[in-house]
């Protein structure tokens, strides 16, 4: 075959151009793992201080002052910002717009503030974002799997899987993960079992008091659900500086 006769060939369609069946993808040939921090490790006598970064999130538009808008308390105003730059940002606001004066002057109980100063967080600032201060929380959406073989240890494994549901019924919309899909057949698995305990303490088969018929359906649950729903996983981070035991101080 030559030169033209293989160019002919690929604008026909005659000669595949990649693998149709995707089987000799590069990508796929070896494993990906998520990317993970180090988590803090607990144990018996050990003495640290934890640095936790902290955010200024509002509740309202400071814009505005109103939260009927974009920004509320389900989706707050945090700008990707330090603290000190977005106070600063956020008092020269609140010396042109009343409202969210006002708003802010309400929620920390000042009954004054002075907003000349529009160069540094006074004392008086502080006390006026106080209420709008929070620890920087990361949400990821996951699914705990138990299976031993995936997971790899006895407790289980989060795994970062995006189901979209319907706000108002919960429904899952378009293509049920596989994940959830395990769920669902061991979450049914555990309620035949849980059915066939209640129908045999019903008709005096097995004797049970509630407490013991509640524990024990937690127990069938807890043994036979191997793979969670979703449901959402909260990460903080934070710098671990170790102290000095005699001193109780940093080292």
């Amino acid at each position: 075959m030559n030169l033209e006769e293989f160019k002919r060939k690929m604008a026909t369609g005659e000669i595949a151009l990649g693998s149709a069946l995707k089987m000799r993808n590069e990508s796929a040939q070896s494993k990906t793992r998520a990317k993970t921090y180090r988590r803090i490790e607990r144990k018996q006598g050990k003495m640290a201080k934890l640095l936790i970064p902290k955010e200024i999130a509002l509740d309202f538009d400071p814009r505005t002052g109103d939260d009927s808008g974009e920004f509320n308390a389900e989706n707050k105003f945090r700008p990707v910002a330090s603290a000190t730059t977005l106070a600063l940002a956020i008092k020269a606001m609140a010396k042109e717009i009343p409202a969210t004066r006002d708003r802010i002057m309400q929620r920390s109980g000042l009954t004054s503030w002075d907003l000349s100063d529009l160069e540094h967080v006074t004392e008086e600032d502080k006390i006026a974002f106080a209420p709008y201060i929070y620890p920087q929380i990361f949400t990821l959406p996951t699914i705990n799997v138990k299976l031993k073989g995936i997971s790899q240890n006895a407790w289980g494994r989060d795994f970062i899987v995006r189901v979209n549901r319907d706000p108002i019924t919960g429904h899952v919309i378009g293509e049920t993960p596989t994940l959830l899909q395990a769920n669902y057949l061991y979450s049914a698995m555990a309620r035949e079992e849980v059915a066939v305990l209640e129908e045999s303490v019903k008709n005096g088969t097995v004797t049970l008091t509630e407490e013991q018929l509640n524990d024990k359906k937690r127990s069938i649950y807890s043994g036979r659900v191997h793979v969670s729903s979703d449901r959402a996983s909260n990460y903080i981070r934070c710098v671990e500086l170790p102290l000095d035991p005699a001193t109780c101080s940093v080292d």
